[in-house]
């Protein structure tokens, strides 16, 4: 695991470097992902079992692909 933190350090100092971004946005970017991708753990969903989490992750799956696509056509 280390290796990969070391990577994403090394990545970001290069891209801070370059003026393209720094480790404190990608920090950001992950923390937001982590908090969107688990309503039942930061959020107001109360999942009642691992069901549950599961229909709720395939929502979030397809939201997610949908966003994408319409970003990928406005550009």
């Amino acid at each position: 695991m280390a290796i990969f933190f070391l990577q994403v350090v090394f990545h970001a100092q290069i891209a801070k470097e370059n003026k393209d971004f720094d480790i404190t946005g990608v920090i950001e970017k992950l923390n937001k992902k982590l908090v969107r991708r688990r309503p039942h753990v930061f959020g107001k969903y109360k999942a009642k079992n691992v069901k549950d989490i599961e229909v709720m992750w395939e929502k979030l799956k397809m939201k997610a692909i949908s966003e994408l696509n319409e970003n990928c056509i406005q550009h």
